[in-house]
């Protein structure tokens, strides 16, 4: 996994990391734009029913669970770390690889891209944000 923090980020609770990112985060799509931001509310929202709903997880101790929706419609998460820089809003985020079985299935190695996710607003109710992948970014080098 890279190592973020050779780059002098902010890497879990440091004061500087704002608490109201500390949550699991369920993307709650009914409420998206066209415009490419998307909706989080806090696990607790009353969301309309839906067949599933994706989110994450953001830890004090830097860690990052994605929450998706796995073949079988199954939950299935993937674990990585997240790190906050305060002057452009974004948190960058990396995983480990993750092995997925689905019943019969084999067991596939994914080995999730890096994501930035730009910040546009939050508060404790609500985050409004803009996810881009690695072709989107340069992404931290080890």
């Amino acid at each position: 996994m890279t190592d973020l923090s050779s780059r002098g980020l902010e890497i879990q609770i440091s004061s500087k990391t704002p608490e109201e990112l500390i949550n699991k985060w369920m993307w709650s799509f009914e409420e998206d734009k066209a415009d490419g931001v998307r909706t989080y509310r806090p696990e607790s929202y009353d969301f309309p029913p839906s067949r599933g709903r994706t989110g994450a997880e953001i830890l004090k101790n830097g860690k990052f669970i994605s929450y998706e929706i796995g073949p079988n419609d199954k939950p299935i998460q993937f674990e990585g770390q997240w790190v906050y820089d305060k002057k452009s809003k974004t948190i960058e985020i990396t995983f480990k690889k993750t092995d997925i079985g689905v019943g019969l299935m084999p067991i596939i190695t994914e080995n999730r891209k890096p994501l930035l996710v730009e910040i546009i607003s939050f508060n404790k109710d609500i985050i409004k944000a803009r996810v881009k992948d690695e072709n989107e970014f340069e992404p931290t080098k080890k």
